[in-house]
């Protein structure tokens, strides 16, 4: 029973980490977003 049951912890471990890091890449995703569209708005802006 432990050792299914440590079995079951370390890939619920390894499920979330995989949906941290899914979090993460969004977050840095939409950071350069951010960062690009103010150029872009700007740009526009300025014709």
């Amino acid at each position: 029973g432990q050792a299914l049951a440590a079995e079951r912890a370390k890939a619920l471990a390894a499920e979330r980490a995989k949906a941290l890091a899914a979090e993460r890449a969004k977050a840095l995703a939409a950071e350069r977003v951010k960062a690009l569209v103010p150029d872009q708005e700007s740009a526009v802006g300025n014709w």
